[in-house]
Protein backbone atom coordinates (compact mmCIF):
# COMPACT_ATOMS: atom_id res chain seq x y z
CA UNK A 1 0.00 0.00 0.00
CA UNK A 2 2.61 2.58 0.94
CA UNK A 3 4.47 1.85 -2.38
CA UNK A 4 1.39 2.87 -4.27
CA UNK A 5 0.08 5.57 -2.14
CA UNK A 6 3.94 7.46 -2.50
CA UNK A 7 4.47 6.16 -6.33
CA UNK A 8 1.24 8.13 -7.22
CA UNK A 9 2.28 11.17 -5.49
CA UNK A 10 5.64 11.04 -7.43
CA UNK A 11 3.87 10.68 -10.60
CA UNK A 12 1.62 13.97 -9.61
CA UNK A 13 4.63 15.68 -8.14
CA UNK A 14 5.72 15.10 -12.23
CA UNK A 15 2.84 16.40 -13.29
CA UNK A 16 2.69 19.41 -11.18
CA UNK A 17 0.11 18.53 -9.77
CA UNK A 18 1.62 19.58 -6.01
CA UNK A 19 -1.94 20.36 -3.99
CA UNK A 20 -3.05 16.91 -4.93
CA UNK A 21 0.20 15.48 -4.34
CA UNK A 22 0.15 17.42 -0.70
CA UNK A 23 -3.28 15.62 -0.36
CA UNK A 24 -2.05 11.78 -0.69
CA UNK A 25 1.14 12.22 1.15
CA UNK A 26 -0.85 13.73 4.30
CA UNK A 27 -3.25 11.00 3.95
CA UNK A 28 -0.42 8.73 4.32
CA UNK A 29 1.24 10.25 6.97
CA UNK A 30 -2.22 10.00 8.80
CA UNK A 31 -1.44 6.26 8.57
CA UNK A 32 2.22 5.99 9.16
CA UNK A 33 3.96 9.28 10.96
CA UNK A 34 7.12 8.15 10.99
CA UNK A 35 7.55 7.17 6.99
CA UNK A 36 11.05 9.18 6.27
CA UNK A 37 9.96 8.92 2.43
CA UNK A 38 7.03 10.43 2.87
CA UNK A 39 8.42 13.25 4.24
CA UNK A 40 10.88 14.09 1.84
CA UNK A 41 8.62 14.18 -0.91
CA UNK A 42 6.80 16.28 1.24
CA UNK A 43 9.53 18.41 1.59
CA UNK A 44 9.98 18.63 -2.77
CA UNK A 45 6.07 19.58 -2.41
CA UNK A 46 7.21 22.71 -0.37
CA UNK A 47 10.00 23.56 -2.45
CA UNK A 48 8.21 23.97 -5.64
CA UNK A 49 5.33 25.42 -4.19
CA UNK A 50 8.00 28.41 -2.93
CA UNK A 51 7.54 27.38 0.99
CA UNK A 52 11.38 26.73 2.23
CA UNK A 53 10.65 27.78 5.63
CA UNK A 54 8.04 24.32 5.84
CA UNK A 55 10.35 22.49 3.61
CA UNK A 56 13.27 22.76 6.11
CA UNK A 57 11.09 21.80 9.19
CA UNK A 58 10.37 18.94 7.84
CA UNK A 59 13.56 17.93 6.86
CA UNK A 60 15.40 18.93 9.91
CA UNK A 61 13.01 16.73 11.59
CA UNK A 62 13.48 13.76 9.55
CA UNK A 63 17.13 14.24 9.80
CA UNK A 64 17.19 13.67 13.25
CA UNK A 65 16.13 9.71 12.43
CA UNK A 66 18.05 9.57 9.28
CA UNK A 67 21.40 11.13 10.15
CA UNK A 68 23.00 9.83 7.00
CA UNK A 69 20.66 10.17 3.83
CA UNK A 70 21.95 11.87 1.47
CA UNK A 71 19.07 13.38 -0.07
CA UNK A 72 17.62 15.03 2.98
CA UNK A 73 20.97 16.78 2.65
CA UNK A 74 20.64 17.90 -1.05
CA UNK A 75 16.66 18.66 -0.31
CA UNK A 76 18.25 21.30 2.49
CA UNK A 77 20.86 22.32 -0.02
CA UNK A 78 18.03 23.92 -2.13
CA UNK A 79 16.23 25.01 0.38
CA UNK A 80 19.38 27.29 0.93
CA UNK A 81 19.79 28.22 -2.54
CA UNK A 82 15.75 29.18 -2.67
CA UNK A 83 17.19 31.48 0.12
CA UNK A 84 20.54 32.57 -1.52
CA UNK A 85 22.56 31.59 1.26
CA UNK A 86 25.12 30.31 -1.52
CA UNK A 87 27.86 29.26 1.02
CA UNK A 88 25.10 27.20 3.10
CA UNK A 89 23.98 25.93 0.16
CA UNK A 90 27.34 24.94 -0.76
CA UNK A 91 28.17 22.90 2.43
CA UNK A 92 24.71 21.07 2.48
CA UNK A 93 25.16 19.94 -0.97
CA UNK A 94 28.60 18.80 -0.80
CA UNK A 95 27.80 17.05 2.71
CA UNK A 96 25.31 14.76 0.21
CA UNK A 97 28.49 14.42 -2.09
CA UNK A 98 30.15 12.92 0.83
CA UNK A 99 27.19 10.41 1.51
CA UNK A 100 26.65 9.06 -2.16
CA UNK A 101 29.30 10.78 -4.39
CA UNK A 102 27.19 8.72 -7.42
CA UNK A 103 24.59 11.41 -7.86
CA UNK A 104 24.73 13.27 -10.84
CA UNK A 105 21.83 15.54 -9.70
CA UNK A 106 23.93 16.89 -6.71
CA UNK A 107 26.80 17.62 -8.87
CA UNK A 108 24.38 19.18 -11.13
CA UNK A 109 23.30 21.48 -8.21
CA UNK A 110 26.45 22.60 -7.35
CA UNK A 111 27.36 23.57 -10.54
CA UNK A 112 24.48 26.15 -10.21
CA UNK A 113 25.83 27.60 -7.05
CA UNK A 114 28.92 28.27 -9.21
CA UNK A 115 27.05 29.92 -11.74
CA UNK A 116 25.81 32.48 -9.02
CA UNK A 117 29.28 33.00 -7.24
CA UNK A 118 30.58 33.95 -11.11
CA UNK A 119 32.88 30.84 -10.72
CA UNK A 120 32.81 29.50 -14.47
CA UNK A 121 35.69 27.35 -14.31
CA UNK A 122 34.52 25.72 -11.16
CA UNK A 123 30.62 25.24 -13.06
CA UNK A 124 31.93 23.94 -15.81
CA UNK A 125 34.04 21.11 -13.78
CA UNK A 126 31.36 20.10 -11.59
CA UNK A 127 29.05 20.02 -14.46
CA UNK A 128 31.19 17.61 -16.16
CA UNK A 129 31.97 15.44 -12.96
CA UNK A 130 27.97 14.90 -13.04
CA UNK A 131 28.01 14.04 -16.95
CA UNK A 132 30.81 11.54 -15.84
CA UNK A 133 28.33 9.93 -13.59
CA UNK A 134 25.03 10.01 -15.95
CA UNK A 135 25.99 11.82 -19.56
CA UNK A 136 22.23 12.11 -19.82
CA UNK A 137 21.94 14.35 -17.07
CA UNK A 138 20.24 17.37 -18.18
CA UNK A 139 20.86 19.85 -15.49
CA UNK A 140 24.45 19.05 -15.85
CA UNK A 141 24.20 19.52 -19.71
CA UNK A 142 22.54 22.48 -19.21
CA UNK A 143 25.08 24.07 -16.82
CA UNK A 144 28.26 22.72 -18.84
CA UNK A 145 26.73 24.44 -21.80
CA UNK A 146 26.32 28.00 -20.02
CA UNK A 147 29.80 27.49 -18.60
CA UNK A 148 31.25 27.19 -21.77
CA UNK A 149 29.31 30.24 -23.31
CA UNK A 150 30.70 32.24 -19.94
CA UNK A 151 34.29 30.95 -20.84
CA UNK A 152 34.12 32.11 -24.34
CA UNK A 153 33.92 28.43 -26.08
CA UNK A 154 31.02 29.45 -28.22
CA UNK A 155 30.89 26.40 -30.18
CA UNK A 156 31.30 23.62 -27.50
CA UNK A 157 28.45 25.57 -25.33
CA UNK A 158 26.00 25.06 -28.83
CA UNK A 159 27.10 22.02 -29.66
CA UNK A 160 26.06 20.80 -26.15
CA UNK A 161 23.25 22.63 -25.83
CA UNK A 162 22.14 20.40 -29.24
CA UNK A 163 23.24 17.25 -27.54
CA UNK A 164 20.66 18.18 -24.57
CA UNK A 165 17.73 18.92 -26.96
CA UNK A 166 18.22 15.87 -28.81
CA UNK A 167 18.04 13.85 -25.60
CA UNK A 168 14.79 16.00 -24.62
CA UNK A 169 13.16 17.93 -26.67
CA UNK A 170 10.04 19.16 -25.00
CA UNK A 171 12.26 20.22 -21.80
CA UNK A 172 11.22 23.85 -21.31
CA UNK A 173 14.00 24.78 -19.29
CA UNK A 174 16.28 23.12 -21.73
CA UNK A 175 14.65 25.71 -24.85
CA UNK A 176 14.83 28.37 -22.40
CA UNK A 177 18.78 27.85 -21.27
CA UNK A 178 19.25 27.63 -25.21
CA UNK A 179 17.44 30.87 -25.34
CA UNK A 180 19.51 32.70 -23.27
CA UNK A 181 23.11 30.86 -24.46
CA UNK A 182 22.04 32.29 -28.46
CA UNK A 183 20.86 35.74 -26.52
CA UNK A 184 24.34 36.09 -24.93
CA UNK A 185 25.90 35.33 -28.15
CA UNK A 186 23.99 37.86 -29.56
CA UNK A 187 21.13 36.28 -31.79
CA UNK A 188 18.20 37.84 -30.44
CA UNK A 189 16.03 36.01 -33.11
CA UNK A 190 17.18 32.61 -32.76
CA UNK A 191 17.14 33.11 -28.71
CA UNK A 192 12.85 34.38 -29.21
CA UNK A 193 12.87 31.00 -30.83
CA UNK A 194 13.71 29.11 -28.29
CA UNK A 195 11.76 30.98 -25.26
CA UNK A 196 8.38 30.85 -27.61
CA UNK A 197 9.69 26.92 -27.40
CA UNK A 198 9.85 27.29 -23.92
CA UNK A 199 6.79 29.27 -22.89
CA UNK A 200 4.54 26.69 -24.98
CA UNK A 201 5.28 23.73 -23.05
CA UNK A 202 5.58 25.71 -19.88
CA UNK A 203 3.71 28.99 -20.08
CA UNK A 204 4.62 29.33 -15.87
CA UNK A 205 8.08 29.15 -16.68
CA UNK A 206 10.08 32.83 -15.08
CA UNK A 207 12.99 31.40 -16.60
CA UNK A 208 11.49 32.03 -20.09
CA UNK A 209 9.72 35.06 -19.27
CA UNK A 210 12.27 36.70 -18.25
CA UNK A 211 14.55 35.80 -21.30
CA UNK A 212 11.51 36.59 -23.90
CA UNK A 213 11.41 39.73 -22.84
CA UNK A 214 14.94 40.14 -23.29
CA UNK A 215 14.88 39.02 -26.36
CA UNK A 216 12.01 41.33 -27.42
CA UNK A 217 13.92 44.24 -26.66
CA UNK A 218 16.71 42.96 -28.48
CA UNK A 219 14.86 44.24 -31.77
CA UNK A 220 16.37 47.36 -31.24
CA UNK A 221 20.10 48.05 -32.31
CA UNK A 222 20.59 50.20 -28.63
CA UNK A 223 19.48 47.68 -26.46
CA UNK A 224 21.23 45.02 -28.37
CA UNK A 225 24.65 47.03 -27.29
CA UNK A 226 23.50 47.62 -24.05
CA UNK A 227 23.21 43.78 -23.52
CA UNK A 228 26.14 42.94 -24.24
CA UNK A 229 27.52 45.50 -21.81
CA UNK A 230 25.01 43.88 -19.28
CA UNK A 231 25.91 40.54 -20.08
CA UNK A 232 29.82 41.32 -19.51
CA UNK A 233 28.91 43.23 -15.96
CA UNK A 234 27.22 40.01 -14.93
CA UNK A 235 29.80 37.72 -15.87
CA UNK A 236 32.22 39.99 -13.10
CA UNK A 237 31.99 39.09 -9.50
CA UNK A 238 31.18 42.01 -7.48
CA UNK A 239 34.15 43.76 -6.45
CA UNK A 240 35.56 43.59 -10.04
CA UNK A 241 31.96 45.01 -10.98
CA UNK A 242 33.35 47.95 -8.64
CA UNK A 243 36.52 48.29 -9.99
CA UNK A 244 35.13 48.90 -13.22
CA UNK A 245 32.52 51.24 -12.56
CA UNK A 246 35.20 53.33 -10.35
CA UNK A 247 37.86 52.62 -12.69
CA UNK A 248 35.64 54.42 -15.66
CA UNK A 249 35.24 57.36 -13.26
CA UNK A 250 38.92 58.17 -12.79
CA UNK A 251 39.23 57.78 -16.47
CA UNK A 252 36.95 60.51 -16.79
CA UNK A 253 38.37 62.57 -14.25
CA UNK A 254 41.14 62.25 -15.61
CA UNK A 255 39.83 63.88 -18.99
CA UNK A 256 38.50 66.42 -17.57
CA UNK A 257 41.16 67.56 -15.52
CA UNK A 258 43.32 66.85 -19.11
CA UNK A 259 40.84 69.26 -20.83
CA UNK A 260 41.11 72.11 -18.70
CA UNK A 261 44.98 72.06 -18.36
CA UNK A 262 45.28 71.59 -22.26
CA UNK A 263 42.88 73.45 -23.86
CA UNK A 264 44.01 72.33 -27.40
CA UNK A 265 43.50 68.65 -25.89
CA UNK A 266 39.16 69.54 -25.66
CA UNK A 267 38.43 68.46 -29.45
CA UNK A 268 39.17 64.98 -28.20
CA UNK A 269 38.43 64.76 -24.11
CA UNK A 270 34.95 66.65 -24.34
CA UNK A 271 33.11 64.53 -26.84
CA UNK A 272 34.47 61.58 -25.02
CA UNK A 273 33.38 62.78 -21.38
CA UNK A 274 29.88 63.95 -23.37
CA UNK A 275 30.12 60.19 -24.81
CA UNK A 276 30.73 58.63 -21.19
CA UNK A 277 27.70 60.67 -19.83
CA UNK A 278 25.25 59.49 -22.28
CA UNK A 279 26.16 56.07 -21.76
CA UNK A 280 25.77 55.67 -17.68
CA UNK A 281 22.56 57.62 -17.93
CA UNK A 282 21.46 55.37 -20.79
CA UNK A 283 22.34 52.01 -19.17
CA UNK A 284 19.77 53.24 -16.18
CA UNK A 285 17.11 54.31 -17.97
CA UNK A 286 17.06 52.35 -21.15
CA UNK A 287 15.35 49.11 -19.23
CA UNK A 288 12.26 51.58 -18.16
CA UNK A 289 12.48 52.85 -21.37
CA UNK A 290 12.23 49.74 -23.15
CA UNK A 291 9.42 47.82 -20.70
CA UNK A 292 7.51 51.17 -21.93
CA UNK A 293 7.72 49.86 -25.42
CA UNK A 294 6.76 46.52 -24.38
CA UNK A 295 4.09 48.58 -22.82
CA UNK A 296 2.35 48.83 -25.91
CA UNK A 297 3.56 45.35 -27.50
CA UNK A 298 1.22 43.14 -28.23
CA UNK A 299 2.75 40.00 -26.94
CA UNK A 300 5.36 42.51 -24.36
CA UNK A 301 2.43 43.53 -22.44
CA UNK A 302 1.90 40.23 -21.19
CA UNK A 303 4.90 39.48 -20.27
CA UNK A 304 5.40 42.37 -17.69
CA UNK A 305 4.66 41.97 -13.96
CA UNK A 306 2.64 44.73 -12.32
CA UNK A 307 5.60 46.29 -10.57
CA UNK A 308 7.38 46.53 -14.43
CA UNK A 309 4.40 48.02 -15.88
CA UNK A 310 3.75 50.61 -12.77
CA UNK A 311 7.57 51.08 -13.17
CA UNK A 312 7.59 51.83 -17.81
CA UNK A 313 4.28 53.85 -16.78
CA UNK A 314 6.19 56.11 -14.17
CA UNK A 315 9.16 56.32 -16.76
CA UNK A 316 6.46 57.64 -19.80
CA UNK A 317 5.01 60.17 -17.26
CA UNK A 318 8.61 61.27 -16.27
CA UNK A 319 9.74 61.43 -19.66
CA UNK A 320 6.45 63.18 -20.88
CA UNK A 321 7.30 66.29 -17.91
CA UNK A 322 10.95 66.12 -19.20
CA UNK A 323 10.09 66.75 -22.66
CA UNK A 324 7.48 69.30 -22.01
CA UNK A 325 9.51 71.25 -20.18
CA UNK A 326 11.72 71.53 -22.93
CA UNK A 327 9.87 72.38 -25.35
CA UNK A 328 8.48 75.12 -23.22
CA UNK A 329 11.79 76.15 -22.17
CA UNK A 330 12.93 76.55 -26.34
CA UNK A 331 9.53 78.99 -26.76
CA UNK A 332 8.79 80.64 -23.26
CA UNK A 333 12.91 81.25 -22.96
CA UNK A 334 11.92 80.91 -19.08
CA UNK A 335 14.72 79.36 -16.80
CA UNK A 336 12.22 77.51 -15.18
CA UNK A 337 11.34 75.25 -17.85
CA UNK A 338 14.22 74.12 -17.64
CA UNK A 339 14.39 73.40 -13.89
CA UNK A 340 10.93 70.88 -15.33
CA UNK A 341 13.14 69.43 -17.92
CA UNK A 342 15.74 68.31 -15.72
CA UNK A 343 13.61 67.13 -12.97
CA UNK A 344 11.47 65.09 -15.26
CA UNK A 345 14.81 63.59 -17.18
CA UNK A 346 16.78 62.60 -13.98
CA UNK A 347 13.41 61.83 -11.86
CA UNK A 348 13.68 58.73 -14.93
CA UNK A 349 16.13 56.99 -13.71
CA UNK A 350 14.99 56.35 -9.73
CA UNK A 351 11.57 56.21 -10.73
CA UNK A 352 12.41 53.43 -13.49
CA UNK A 353 14.61 52.02 -11.37
CA UNK A 354 12.68 51.38 -7.66
CA UNK A 355 11.30 47.89 -8.29
CA UNK A 356 14.14 46.85 -9.39
CA UNK A 357 15.82 45.07 -6.56
CA UNK A 358 14.70 41.21 -5.69
CA UNK A 359 14.18 41.29 -1.86
CA UNK A 360 11.67 43.60 0.22
CA UNK A 361 14.32 45.39 2.09
CA UNK A 362 15.80 46.19 -1.36
CA UNK A 363 12.54 47.51 -2.55
CA UNK A 364 11.48 49.36 0.88
CA UNK A 365 15.19 51.38 0.52
CA UNK A 366 14.41 52.21 -3.42
CA UNK A 367 10.89 53.55 -2.76
CA UNK A 368 11.58 55.73 0.11
CA UNK A 369 15.05 57.12 -1.51
CA UNK A 370 12.90 57.82 -5.07
CA UNK A 371 10.11 59.27 -2.87
CA UNK A 372 12.30 61.54 -1.11
CA UNK A 373 13.93 62.64 -4.34
CA UNK A 374 10.60 63.64 -6.00
CA UNK A 375 9.35 65.54 -2.92
CA UNK A 376 12.72 67.69 -2.49
CA UNK A 377 12.61 68.20 -6.72
CA UNK A 378 8.93 69.26 -6.72
CA UNK A 379 10.00 71.70 -3.71
CA UNK A 380 12.89 72.54 -5.85
CA UNK A 381 10.79 73.21 -9.04
CA UNK A 382 8.62 75.41 -7.14
CA UNK A 383 11.02 77.68 -5.76
CA UNK A 384 12.32 77.71 -9.35
CA UNK A 385 8.98 78.87 -10.97
CA UNK A 386 8.63 81.52 -7.83
CA UNK A 387 12.31 83.12 -8.24
CA UNK A 388 13.05 82.85 -12.25
CA UNK A 389 16.17 80.79 -11.45
CA UNK A 390 16.78 77.56 -12.06
CA UNK A 391 19.35 76.48 -9.94
CA UNK A 392 19.02 76.58 -5.88
CA UNK A 393 19.99 75.28 -2.86
CA UNK A 394 17.26 72.67 -2.79
CA UNK A 395 17.64 71.78 -6.75
CA UNK A 396 21.63 70.93 -5.80
CA UNK A 397 20.55 68.81 -3.15
CA UNK A 398 18.41 67.38 -5.52
CA UNK A 399 21.38 66.59 -7.75
CA UNK A 400 24.09 65.22 -5.22
CA UNK A 401 20.88 62.78 -4.41
CA UNK A 402 20.43 61.94 -7.93
CA UNK A 403 24.44 60.55 -8.00
CA UNK A 404 24.14 58.98 -4.71
CA UNK A 405 20.93 57.31 -6.02
CA UNK A 406 23.51 55.54 -8.84
CA UNK A 407 26.35 54.35 -6.12
CA UNK A 408 23.17 52.97 -3.76
CA UNK A 409 21.96 50.99 -6.65
CA UNK A 410 25.11 49.51 -7.71
CA UNK A 411 26.02 48.63 -4.07
CA UNK A 412 22.45 47.10 -3.40
CA UNK A 413 21.86 45.47 -7.03
CA UNK A 414 25.94 43.96 -6.95
CA UNK A 415 25.53 42.75 -3.49
CA UNK A 416 22.28 41.19 -4.51
CA UNK A 417 23.40 39.73 -7.32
Amino acid sequence: MENNILSRAHVLVEQKRYEDAEREIRNYLATDPQSSEAFKLLAIVFLETKRPDEAETVLRNTLNSEPNDDFIYYLLGRVSLVRKELNEASKLLNQAVALNPMNADYYGVLSSIKEMQKEFKAMLNLAEEGLSIDPENLLCLNNRSTALIKLGRKEEAFQTADKTLELDPENPMTHANYGWTHLEKGDHKKALEHFMESLRIDPNSQYAQVGMMQALKAKYLIYRMFLKYAFWMSNMKGKMQWLVIIGFLVIIRLFRWLAAEMPETRLVFVPVIALYILFAISTWVIGPLSNLFLRFNFYGKYLLSQLEKLAASFTGVSLLIGFTGVILYLVLKQEAYLALAAFGIIMMIPLGSMFSSNTKKGKTIFIAYTATMFILGAFALAISFKTGIAINGLSFIFILMFVGFQFLANFLLIREK
